[in-house]
């Protein structure tokens, strides 16, 4: 793999463009609350919160999303698809994440170093996937079967990991106070559903942002190698933000 100059640059400038942005979203999502609601005000909080502060989950799954679907996918029926594949890879993790906090409560938040360390293989995965889009490397050989859904559903588990922000962790902490494991699931299912409406909207964003800039073979080859360059940069800084 041979990384030239110019591409180092952008890589570099990307890293500290993303890196300044994500930290300022970050400190915008510390002003919310908890108190030990019922059913109907969990689900109804953790829709909303999904829908409206969990702008910021969507903006950094979306930095991943747009990306893989906009070199990759031709069609807004495809793009719908694999938005909704993306965003169920992302809901295995988050009732995973309910789970665990329901069963063991706080612990879940002391276990940083855990979740640190689940991030930067995460978030090293992101960046082997930007060096295969844009420099070939990794030499991955796919079957035909799953190379348009597997990748699809490995970033929704990475999107997933390497994401975890404040929204998040105040939607687990609302299903932790539930009674029942069944009312736990269910309120960071309506999270989870605030959340894919956005993502559904930004697949078909990615498709039109493909057809838009995209319109040659070559034109094409660049988008791809462009994609490429940002989800690099955008493993580098998450890995940068895991450990600082």
């Amino acid at each position: 793999m041979r990384v030239d100059l110019k591409s180092l640059i952008t890589i570099v400038l990307l890293v500290l463009t993303l890196y300044f942005t994500i930290t300022a979203i970050s400190e915008i999502e510390v002003s919310h609350y908890i108190w030990t609601p019922s059913l109907v005000e969990a689900v109804a909080v953790n829709f909303f919160l999904g829908l409206t502060t969990g702008v910021t989950c969507v903006t950094f799954c979306g930095m991943i999303l747009v990306p893989h679907i906009a070199h990759s996918v031709g069609y807004i029926k495809q793009a719908v698809l694999s938005s909704i594949l993306f965003s169920v890879s992302r809901l295995m993790l988050y009732i995973l994440l309910a789970i665990v906090a329901f069963y063991l409560g706080n612990l879940i938040l002391k276990s940083g170093i855990y979740i640190t360390s689940l991030r930067i293989i995460m978030s090293s995965l992101l960046f082997l996937y930007g060096c295969w889009l844009r420099y070939g490397w990794p030499n991955l050989r796919i079957s035909i079967r799953f190379k348009t859904y597997a990748p699809t559903f490995l970033l929704g588990l990475i999107a997933g990991f390497t994401t975890i922000c404040p929204t998040l962790w105040v939607a687990i902490i609302y299903s932790a106070l539930m009674k029942t494991l069944l009312l736990s699931v269910t309120v960071i299912f309506s999270f989870w559903l605030g959340t894919t409406i956005w993502m559904v909207g930004l697949g078909v964003f990615s498709v039109k942002l493909r057809e838009n800039v995209a319109r040659t073979v070559e034109a094409l080859e660049k988008f791809r190698r462009a994609c490429g360059i940002f989800l690099i940069s955008l493993g580098i800084t998450f890995v940068i933000l895991s450990v600082s």
